[in-house]
This record gives C-alpha cells, sequence and structure tokens, in this order.
C-alpha cells in the first residue's frame, strides 16, 4: 500500500514542479544571470565553458558544470526549441534545462524513500518523503538554474549507488560529478570514510576510487581545451579571504601585508588565469592568517553558522510576482522586511513565514533525535545507520563552511534531505513506541 502511494506522491511531486515553471516562470538570481552570461559568453566563442578567453580574463572560475549545462541548454534552445512566451528571454534560453531540473526534484524524492528504506525500513522512508514533498522551499527550485538542484541530485544518486545498489565505484564516480556542480563532494566521501571505519566496511577504497577516477577525468578533459588542470570551481580561497578580511574588525596594522593595502588586489603580471588568481588569493589569506589573525578567524566562524542556518526564505523568491522587475529580488522576503512587516504580510511573506517555521521545525526534531536516539551503528538489515549518516554529513559539511567557506543562507540546502531523514526516524521511532504501548 505504501509503494503504491509513494509512487504516487512522488509522481505528483514532480508534475507540480514542472506546473511551477510555466506558473511562475524564471527567476532571475544573480547568479543564475551570471551563470547565463557566462555560457552565453563561452557559447559564442565556440567551447566549454570555461573557454581559454574565459579562463585568462575573468576574475574567477565559477561552477563549472552548472555553467555548462546551462550552455548545453542554451545552444538546444538555439537548435530545437521553440520560444516559450511565458517566460522571459533568458527563461526561454534555460526552459529545457529547467524541466530537467524539475525532474531532478522528483527523482531526488524518489531516492530519498529508497535510501531512508534500506537504512531503516519502509515506514520511516515513507514519512520521510511526506515530510520532503510537504517541505515549502521544495518547490520553485527548479525556475532558476543554481547549482543546489543538480548537485543535490547527483549527491543522492551516489548514495543511493553505493548503499542501495552496492555500486561504490559508479557510487564514487558521480559523487565526484556533483562536486563538478558544486564543490562540496568531499564532505560526502568524508561521510561515508566514517561510516566505513565505524562498521569496518570496505566500500570506501572503492568509493574513493571512483572519486578520484572521475576528477582525473573531468581535470584531463578541462585541460584538453583550457591547458589547465582543475576539475571544480576556483573561488574558494576568494570566498573565504574576501568573507574573513570584510569582517576583520582590525584592518589597518593588516593592511601592509598587501599589495595597494587590498588582499583582493593582484598585481599585473602575478596571476594570468583563474587558477593562479585563486593561488594568489590562498596565499595571502595565509598571510593574513600569518600575520596575528587566528583569533579573529576563529571569531568569526560562530557568526558564519548562523548565517547558514538562521534563514531559509531564498526559494520563496519564486513566487514573487514582479520578481523580473525587482532592483533586490530578495528584499521582500528578507529576514529583516518579514520582522518589519509582520502582521500585515503580503501572500509570498505569509508562505515564506509558513516555510520558516516548517524549517526551525525541522530543526528542532533533527537536534531532539540527536540528543534522544542513541546512533545505532547497525540498522535492522545491516546497512548504516540514518543517524550515523547525517550527523557526518552535517557536521563535516558545517565544518567546511566554517573553516574554508562562509556563511550564506542556500549553504544548508544540501543538508536537508539528511536531516529530513533524521526526523523521519525520530518521528517513526516515537510513534511506533506509542502504538505498542497501546492495549
Amino acid at each position: 500500500m505504501q509503494d503504491r502511494y509513494s509512487k504516487l506522491i512522488i509522481l505528483v511531486f514532480l508534475l507540480v514542479q514542472v506546473a511551477i515553471i510555466f506558473i511562475f516562470g524564471y527567476t532571475p538570481y544573480p547568479d543564475s544571470e551570471g551563470y547565463i552570461a557566462a555560457a552565453s559568453e563561452a557559447l559564442r566563442q565556440g567551447s566549454p565553458y570555461p573557454s581559454p578567453e574565459q579562463l585568462h580574463n575573468l576574475e574567477f572560475i565559477w561552477n563549472v558544470g552548472s555553467i555548462n549545462a546551462v550552455e548545453l541548454s542554451l545552444w538546444l534552445s538555439q537548435s530545437v526549441l521553440p520560444s516559450v512566451p511565458l517566460l522571459t528571454e533568458e527563461g526561454s534560453g534555460v526552459v529545457l534545462l529547467m524541466i530537467v531540473y524539475a525532474i531532478m526534484k522528483g527523482l531526488t524524492a524518489a531516492m530519498l524513500f529508497s535510501i531512508t528504506e534500506t537504512l531503516s525500513d519502509k515506514r520511516t522512508a515513507f514519512i520521510a518523503l511526506v515530510i520532503y514533498v510537504c517541505y515549502p522551499a521544495n518547490y520553485g527550485e527548479a525556475t532558476s538554474i543554481l547549482s543546489e538542484v543538480p548537485f543535490i541530485f547527483f549527491i543522492m544518486l551516489s548514495l543511493w549507488l553505493v548503499f542501495v545498489k552496492k555500486r561504490p565505484l559508479l557510487g564514487g564516480a558521480v559523487m565526484a560529478l556533483a562536486n563538478w556542480f558544486r564543490p562540496m563532494g568531499l564532505v560526502f566521501l568524508v561521510a561515508i570514510a566514517i561510516i566505513s571505519i565505524l562498521k569496518r566496511q570496505r566500500s570506501l577504497l572503492r568509493t574513493a576510487g571512483g572519486y578520484i577516477a572521475m576528477l582525473l577525468i573531468i581535470g584531463t578533459a578541462t585541460r584538453l581545451y583550457t591547458g589547465r588542470f582543475f576539475f571544480q570551481a576556483q573561488t574558494g580561497w576568494m570566498a573565504l579571504l574576501q568573507y574573513s578580511w570584510d569582517n576583520d574588525t582590525q584592518q589597518a596594522p593588516d593592511t601592509c601585508l598587501f599589495y595597494r593595502g587590498d588582499p583582493m588586489a593582484i598585481p599585473d603580471g602575478s596571476a594570468t588565469d583563474g587558477v593562479e588568481r585563486n593561488r594568489y588569493w590562498q596565499k595571502n589569506f595565509s598571510r593574513w592568517i600569518a600575520g596575528g589573525n587566528i583569533v579573529e578567524y576563529l571569531r568569526q566562524m560562530p557568526r558564519k553558522v548562523l548565517d547558514t542556518y538562521v534563514s531559509d526564505n531564498v526559494n520563496m523568491c519564486t513566487f514573487i510576482p514582479d520578481k523580473a522587475e525587482r532592483q533586490y529580488m530578495y528584499g521582500e522576503v528578507s529576514m529583516p522586511t518579514l520582522a518589519a512587516s509582520f502582521p500585515r504580510l503580503t501572500p509570498v511573506q505569509w508562505l515564506t513565514t509558513l516555510n520558516l517555521l516548517f524549517y526551525y521545525l525541522l530543526l528542532l526534531l533533527y537536534i531532539v533525535s540527536l540528543l534522544t536516539l542513541r546512533p545505532s551503528f547497525r540498522s535492522s538489515n545491516g546497512g548504516a545507520s540514518i543517524h550515523v549518516l547525517t550527523l557526518a554529513i552535517v557536521a563535516a559539511g558545517t565544518l567546511l563552511l566554517i573553516f574554508f567557506g562562509h556563511g550564506e543562507a542556500r549553504f544548508h540546502q544540501p543538508f536537508m534531505p539528511f536531516i529530513i531523514m533524521a526526523v523521519a526516524a525520530l518521528i517513526a521511532e516515537k510513534t511506533l513506541g506509542k502504538s505498542k504501548r497501546q492495549p
């Protein structure tokens, strides 16, 4: 019975994702617009992103997989797709990609059910699926071309291959493909490493082997058309240095460490392409740390955690009526605006508030699950425990962000399927316990 209901829920969820694209149209997030601009330029130059010219001229190299997906959609749209009147000009160019992302959302829900069932049982899997499709933030992501949807899809696919299909080599390769879209694949490889060590399993070596092999394939292919070997975005050190410097309360003593007193400034000829610029910013970050700023670096960490988890409003921009005309699209759904407008909220703001309450409840229940459920190192069928997996992913991901990244509301989204899995396990455990006590 649950299998039939699950398939129906997943199908309806997928169809709603597609319908939202044509009802609410393309959502022009700043990053999405940047992806389209970079992909369009690479397409004009007849090269995958980044083209050799872009590698040298652009300040940094963005999420390579995401932008190449946009470029492919633009090329196919010009070749085989008609214009779509309901979408903006930019949206028409990526309508194919948005539909693919909508399908990915549906398949992610299916894999969430399958992975949870494998690690626990069918009842817990059904609860996880219901929570996932009831979570408002899961609607509207496919109206943009940000990296979250494909990254989460490929991560879930990799874990499905590892845990459900017992294909760790292929799972590792798909995990590296996810990393091509957004450089966080290492978080999930670390999670599998933790599980493998605790359970004395041998899947880690094969997963890592597949991961490394795919990185080499991507890096080699990139070198063939750019002359540079790299397999992911080259923005990490730039973002970390920029955040650290902008939030440094005592900048003045450190200006002497950098060219023109600015850690982001690069002398002419010192870095001729995006890879070298990222390395230059890495050296400048090391100079900043060595200049006596380790305490300042540590002081900024709690703010990164807060910025990552305090808000869940980004996807609500999908439903803003005049989003294409907004100079600052996030304004209506930002936390300060919601607080200032309450209780006289617009429909979008009420939806955003509902989503926030749902999100905060998920976080609260996740914390409760960590405090009240003893993580079992073996699930009922001998697989990895949901609690070990989710804790490893959330902990490793948060540590990666606070040590090597910066805080941003979107950054918690890859962790949400796993938080939902843990919450489902908590609900299943507590409700099952009550049913057993009833006469």
